[in-house]
């Protein structure tokens, strides 16, 4: 079974974040080791961790915003009564998600529709009996 691009994405930053971790521990043992003052390879290693955080934050980004997106597009819809379709292009997760989504929005405005044709079929044989 393929990874989706979501496990990837998260796998990756964890990977970015253990090797970071493991850079800035070996290279403080070098230092050490060699008798190196200890605050430059502080600094090193607190620059190679704020590194791998902006790479994982970059990266947390990309994945999240669709997400985000697609969660407005939801919350605008249920405030209004405008079916209007998600703008999503991608080819993963989040672009099934939004064709998904546009796919149960096109069948809800179908029944509106069919609601509505109902409702004025049975206003028009309601008020021939009146008469």
């Amino acid at each position: 079974m393929p990874q989706s691009s979501v496990i990837r994405s998260v796998l990756w930053v964890f990977t970015c974040c253990v090797f970071g971790l493991t850079l800035v521990l070996v290279t403080l043992g070098i230092g050490l080791q060699h008798g190196l003052p200890l605050g430059v390879w502080f600094v090193g290693g607190c620059l190679i961790c704020l590194a791998v955080a902006w790479i994982g934050y970059v990266i947390l980004r990309r994945m999240l915003d669709p997400l985000q997106s697609l969660s407005d597009d939801v919350r605008e819809l249920a405030a209004t009564d405008e079916l209007t379709a998600i703008q999503i292009t991608r080819d993963d997760e989040f672009g099934l998600l939004a064709a998904s989504f546009n796919q149960m929005r096109q069948k809800l405005a179908q029944r509106f529709d069919q609601q509505q044709e109902n409702s004025e079929r049975l206003q028009t044989v309601l008020g021939s009996m009146v008469e």
